[in-house]
């Protein structure tokens, strides 16, 4: 979150965060279904990267996501890559873990 980020900043450490931004909490959403409450309102990564002294940019294509990266690994400044992917893309590991949630409550 932003607090860790400001403190490697302020110990001059150059971390590059990735942030898988389905803009959804996808794992909860494979178990109770697509509710309103479940969609998390874009937030301005790349902004917040900024006023914390770094960099950042956001990727919409695996070419975007490779030339950010590339970007981020020449640089001495911190970087926040904001990679957004459809809201319907889940991991495997995700989709396992929401079902293994509906499988508990209905025992």
């Amino acid at each position: 979150n932003g607090v860790e980020i400001g403190t490697a900043c302020d110990h001059g450490l150059n971390p590059i965060v990735i942030i898988i931004n389905n803009r959804s909490f996808a794992t909860l959403k494979v178990a109770l279904g697509d509710r309103p409450y479940l969609r998390v309102r874009p937030w301005d990564y790349v902004a917040i990267a900024r006023a914390l002294g770094g960099q950042g940019v956001q990727a919409r294509t695996r070419d975007e996501f490779r030339r950010a990266l590339r970007l981020a690994e020449s640089s001495k400044d911190f970087w926040v890559i904001d990679a957004v992917i459809d809201p319907d893309d889940v991991s495997p590991t995700l989709r396992r873990l929401g079902e293994q949630y509906i499988a508990m409550r209905s025992r």
